[in-house]
């Protein structure tokens, strides 16, 4: 047990001293990431080729608004609509504006990588 976490321990270090050098390199992207959790410990390592041509300047976040529907409800007002014989007014209740749906901007996400801003 205590050489199975000692190994661990090397080659984590020599991953942590050696990502600094690879990334050095444009066209090789490279990392790795250990945590733990409810379930346990993982462990996840990423290698990948990428294309960084002349002037690349990483991933430019691209703001894209998220509209949600919502109801707003009718608008009422008394108003007065005449007269009665003995000079009382007549009120009535009428519909100033009926109710309808409204799309409004609950949040921002990025266009191409799909994340919430």
């Amino acid at each position: 047990m205590k050489r199975t976490i000692l190994f661990s321990a090397l080659v984590l270090a020599g991953l942590s001293i050696a990502a600094p050098a690879a990334r050095a390199e444009p066209r090789v992207r490279w990392g790795f990431g250990f945590g733990f959790g409810s379930g346990g410990g993982y462990f996840e390592g990423r290698f990948g080729h990428g294309h960084r041509g002349r002037g690349y300047r990483g991933h430019v976040h691209v703001r894209v608004p998220i509209y949600e529907r919502i109801w707003v409800d009718p608008v009422y007002d008394t108003v007065c609509v005449g007269r009665d014989r003995c000079g009382r007014p007549i009120y009535r209740t009428v519909l100033v504006r009926p109710g309808c749906y409204e799309s409004v901007i609950v949040g921002y996400r990025c266009g191409s990588c799909r994340l919430s801003c």
